[in-house]
């Protein structure tokens, strides 16, 4: 189907629910926030075990030089490169799995195993790219030094992604089309699954456990960022100053509107809730929450999600 309205990714996935049931198929408000919940969720689901591996060559080397080329950071010199170097894999992991390319070491070995390219495209395109955008801003956006991290490895990360992987189907560009609407939708779904598990890995960290890349390195960030500030004023203000680091590395929607789309995923207001999102499909559909999803039913949810959202602002 046409999009009529705008290239947004949700509106993407919300067509290919239409596509695939059939123009005459009768579809509920509930099955269709089942399938998006699903569709998150075992994204997330993945995305989660790419986090928890020990990571691959190569996204190593990317990040080897980091503690220092980042000046920035307090703590030992062991805490700080054991922080620098695991924020490092993380993000730029984040920034794989958004391009649709997975690296792992194989076994003991100094070699990785052959990479895995998924296309980041329609309906996937919208999962990907919201799974990442939330998880990267959730579990990172109220870490220090990550615009000197990410000014350090940027060119690096793209010149593999672009260079090396474009060929097996990377794709740099896929998220361009998020709107603060895709952001708004995938935040209710998701934003609570996301924060549990990155506080019970926080929790598991400070005893110097957990996954290197989340939980330990939380372990480490009391070491290296507060600088004299109180926990709570020190992750405020980084979080506010992250905003546009994580969406210009993400390259997340276009450059017009980035701001405002960070600003809509990062701002403690929660702008839309899963109660508004059922809301608006019931709304569109009609007859109760139950019909087809042409091009005028998804325009529809669109507009009372736009609704929906400024009523919350």
């Amino acid at each position: 189907m046409a999009s009529s309205g705008g290239s947004d990714l949700f509106r993407a996935w919300l067509e290919a629910q239409g596509a695939q049931n059939g123009a005459v198929t009768t579809l509920t408000a509930d099955s269709v926030m089942a399938t998006l919940e699903s569709d998150l969720e075992a994204t997330w689901e993945k995305l989660k075990s790419w986090l928890s591996h020990g990571g691959s060559h190569e996204i190593g080397r990317l990040c080897k030089d980091v503690a220092t080329n980042v000046q920035g950071g307090g703590g030992t010199t062991g805490q700080r490169e054991a922080y620098l170097k695991n924020v490092c894999k993380g993000i730029a992991e984040i920034k794989y799995f958004m391009s649709g390319v997975e690296t792992r070491k194989e076994g003991k070995t100094t070699e990785d195993v052959s990479p895995t390219y998924e296309k980041v495209e329609g309906p996937e395109a919208y999962k990907r790219c919201i799974v990442g955008t939330v998880a990267m801003s959730t579990i990172y956006g109220d870490h220090c030094t990550l615009d000197e991290i990410i000014g350090d490895i940027e060119n690096g990360v793209e010149q593999e992604l672009r260079g090396t992987h474009q060929s097996g189907g990377a794709k740099l560009d896929a998220c361009g089309g998020i709107t603060k609407t895709d952001v708004a939708v995938g935040r209710s779904v998701l934003q609570g699954k996301i924060e549990n598990w990155s506080k019970g890995e926080r929790s598991v960290g400070s005893k110097d456990d957990g996954f290197a890349r989340v939980g330990y390195v939380w372990s480490q960030w009391k070491n290296v960022c507060p600088r004299g500030r109180a926990e709570d004023e020190a992750k405020k203000e980084e979080k506010e100053k992250n905003k546009g680091t994580i969406g210009n590395f993400l390259k997340v929607g276009s450059d017009t509107h980035r701001d405002q789309l960070m600003n809509e995923l990062m701002n403690d207001k929660v702008p839309l809730t899963v109660e508004n999102l059922k809301t608006a499909l019931q709304k569109s559909l009609g007859n109760g929450g139950s019909g087809a999803i042409g091009t005028i039913e998804v325009d529809n949810v669109m507009k009372n999600l736009e609704g929906s959202i400024q009523k919350n602002e």
